[in-house]
């Protein structure tokens, strides 16, 4: 066999195999995919989580082509519309704009060569800023270009990334946190003791994990410590202490309906929290329903 003819024998079965990778990620279909407010018809950013007819999670990287943006885990946002391509067969979806919208749910089909759209419209039922309430996510670690993106969707007034957790004696910086925490705006600390849980945030992007007081004997005095330094105290309503810190003028808020217990996190921390009167909030939703109703905030 001759030099040239060993060459082509080798280049062959690699561009075949090229273009067989290029084959496979080729969409079979498209989809374009809006989202409008039904009552102003105006664009809205949102949270989509698309499965296919397994069941598995269809994310911008487990698809033949890359669709919205801001992925993590089993979603991705969408903000306003997108083109979904993707490998024919049934996919479901569950479409959330944030909690002022109603949860959007459905379905349909990708056949070869399809081309189509649909158009979702989602339904405004809480306007919670009007009534001088703030949503804001106190647990976040996303990269610094998310979070426009993320504010719009989730209907947050802020998000600022974790920074810090007091642990074994000390400030701990997680290592997601550590990674992105100089690209990200603002900070929040978590510090969970059986006397209460508390968030301090900083408002500016202006102190570091340093810049943190440590937690003293009294709680009082460590919180007005940290309000001190310029940190805002935000604790949760379920917290043991929280009748001495208001009354102490330690705290800046209150989050009243935080998701604390529902989180793996939280659900490891409740020795901190206030038990729920057994006959009037019963079960596991027991803790929800006492926290939902008591509307403290405090500014």
């Amino acid at each position: 066999m001759r030099p040239n003819q060993l060459l082509c024998l080798a280049v062959a079965p690699l561009l075949a195999l090229m273009a067989s990778r290029a084959d496979a990620r080729r969409p079979d279909g498209e989809l374009a995919l809006s989202v409008v407010d039904v009552a102003t018809g105006r664009p809205v950013a949102a949270r989509l989580h698309l499965r296919d007819a397994r069941g598995r999670a269809a994310t911008p990287e487990r698809t033949p082509a890359p669709w919205g943006a801001a992925a993590l885990g089993d979603h991705a946002y969408v903000d306003g519309a997108a083109t979904l391509g993707l490998a024919r067969g049934a996919y479901r979806f569950d479409l959330d704009a944030g909690p002022e919208f109603r949860t959007q749910h459905g379905h349909f089909e990708i056949v070869r060569h399809a081309q189509d759209d649909k158009r979702i419209e989602v339904t405004r039922f809480a306007d919670l800023a009007k009534e001088g309430w703030a949503a804001a996510d106190l647990a976040t670690c996303r990269a610094a270009a998310d979070y426009p993106l993320l504010l719009r969707a989730e209907q947050l007034a802020y998000a600022p990334p974790v920074a810090a957790q007091w642990r074994d004696g000390a400030w701990d910086l997680p290592e997601l946190a550590q990674r992105r925490r100089q690209d990200a705006p603002g900070a929040s600390a978590l510090w969970s003791d059986p006397r209460g849980v508390v968030w301090l945030v900083d408002p500016d992007a202006s102190r570091s994990v340093e810049d943190l007081p440590r937690p003293r004997e009294s709680s009082v005095k460590f919180l007005q410590a940290a309000r001190e330094a310029g940190w805002r105290v935000i604790a949760t309503i379920d917290s043991q202490e929280l009748p001495l810190w208001v009354a102490h003028e330690a705290v800046d808020a209150v989050a009243v309906i935080d998701g604390w217990s529902d989180s793996p996190a939280g659900a490891a921390s409740r020795r901190s929290a206030r038990a729920p009167d057994k006959l009037r909030y019963p079960g596991p939703q027991g803790v929800g329903r006492l926290e939902a109703p008591v509307g403290l905030q405090v500014v």
